[in-house]
């Protein structure tokens, strides 16, 4: 079976701090027999239509298109595309938006058939079962997580499937060229240096109730551990075929099994790699750092903790749902001090029911505790998270199905603006920055000059879809 597996282009498309990692995954998975391509919008610079001729230079059995909140107008745009030119192939969506929307999913886009979750095991047997059956409503019943429409054109969602990560294969970085994205600017997380960067996945699942996180419904609360060696085996092959010398951990929840971190960081030790660092900048969840823990960290190579708080508001925590202790946080950043490395603070700005008072609480929490970086995300509704279905029954929410950059600003609480929030989070950033010289040095010195431009652009621009 001939599978294309697409990366829709982006209008102002300043993403390389993503990779296509889902599709890799998807790829390295697929039964034996399939032949696969990635077509990459991003990579390429190219436009969307540019997809129609490698259609018809490949001639795929099936379409698997990958979408998020960002590149959810795309995906509907190569949706069309692809249903006006060749109408007969199948098209399968997965990603953070159908395992967020699930049977709701075909309301902003013209598939098939989609999946919610983790999708290679489930994907796999998807393709298994076509390769017996053809693509037929009855015969995959039983796959867990896939979305399609019933015979009366009802859509349906079948429950997901919550399985062992042990012996799914890594992600195929030459497929979705990894040396390409790197040649091209690819960068994430801080790493001193002019380092190359990929990311790596040890362990899935997100067990809180944090009310704005998709996390939940795309790897489930369970969480679920790769074998450390198959993890040390993808180190190694980055390194060696790749030249990777940043490696990025993007777990939700890389610390909490103490022990399995501990020892992922003994092993990278015995690899004896020179001139490599570790981060994890998705972040970490503070309560289960400890001393020998972080100072194993700093051994194998973090030079920088990424952590969210989220708020230094009590209020706005209680109303997230999320779970944390302010006097904890404080307390962890000084043992991350003291161990070494720099602190790297996520917050949110703007959450319901949030005021102007309690976005200052965040401000002065990060200045006056040690962070040497902060971020200021503006809250930003994604699709079924409790708070989205929340807005969306009080008719706060009105969904575009357009989806939208991050940095936007997608929503503003009674009693501010969109243009209030944009004033802010650059009042904020500003005061944090200019509140110590390590700081303003931090910020001049991180990243390069593009990037920083960019990152400026984002905060300084609204979009279209958010204008206001």
């Amino acid at each position: 079976m001939k599978i294309l597996l697409i990366w829709p282009s982006v209008k102002n498309d300043e993403l390389f701090n993503f990779l296509p990692l889902g599709l890799g995954y998807i790829a390295s998975n697929l039964p034996d027999g399939c032949e696969a391509r990635l077509w990459d919008g991003i990579l390429k610079k190219a436009a969307n239509s540019d997809v129609l001729e490698e259609i018809a230079l490949f001639k795929p059995d099936l379409i698997g298109i990958s979408i998020w909140n960002f590149n959810l107008a795309s995906a509907r745009e190569v949706a069309e595309l692809i249903r006006g030119s060749y109408p007969e192939i199948t098209i399968v969506v997965g990603g953070p938006e159908p395992s967020g929307r699930k049977e709701k999913i075909f309301e902003v886009i013209d598939a098939d058939y989609g999946f919610a979750g983790e999708s290679e095991k489930t994907f796999r047997k998807f393709i298994e079962t076509a390769s017996t059956n053809g693509f037929q409503h009855e015969s995959v019943h039983d796959i867990g997580g896939i979305i399609y429409k019933d015979e009366g054109g009802v859509p349906v969602c079948e429950p997901v499937k919550w399985e062992s990560i042990e012996d799914i294969n890594y992600c195929d970085y030459e497929m979705i060229d990894l040396n390409g994205y790197l040649d091209k600017g690819y960068h994430y997380g801080m790493h001193g240096g002019d380092k190359r960067t990929a990311p790596l996945l040890t362990t899935r699942g997100c067990p809180y109730s944090c009310e704005y996180c998709s996390a939940r419904m795309i790897n489930g609360r369970k969480i679920r551990a790769r074998k450390v060696e198959s993890v040390i085996d993808e180190i190694k092959e980055l390194y060696h075929t790749y030249k990777i010398d940043g490696f990025n951990i993007i777990d939700d929840n890389f610390t909490f099994y103490k022990d399995y971190a501990k020892e992922v960081c003994r092993e990278i030790l015995k690899l004896g790699l020179e001139n490599v660092s570790f981060n994890s900048p998705n972040g970490v969840r503070v309560e289960f750092l400890d001393k020998e823990l972080l100072d194993l960290m700093k051994k194998a190579g973090w030079e920088c903790v990424f952590i969210a708080p989220e708020s230094g508001s009590e209020r706005t925590l209680k109303n997230m749902r999320k779970k944390l202790d302010l006097n904890v946080v404080a307390e962890k950043i000084m043992m991350i001090k003291n161990a070494g490395m720099k602190v790297f603070g996520f917050f949110i700005i703007g959450y319901p029911g949030e005021t102007e008072i309690d976005i200052n609480k965040s401000f002065d929490f990060a200045r006056n505790n040690d962070f040497d970086y902060v971020v200021y995300t503006c809250f930003h509704p994604l699709a079924g998270t409790p708070v989205t279905d929340k807005l969306a029954a009080a008719g706060e929410w009105i969904e575009t199905g357009d989806g939208g950059d991050y940095y936007d600003v997608a929503y503003a609480p009674d009693g501010l603006t969109k243009r209030k929030l944009r004033a802010l989070r650059l009042w904020g950033l500003f005061r944090f920055y200019t509140s110590s010289f390590s700081r303003m040095y931090n910020a001049a010195s991180s990243h390069s000059l593009k990037r920083k431009l960019l990152f400026i652009k984002k905060l300084l621009i609204p979009s279209r879809s958010y204008s206001g």
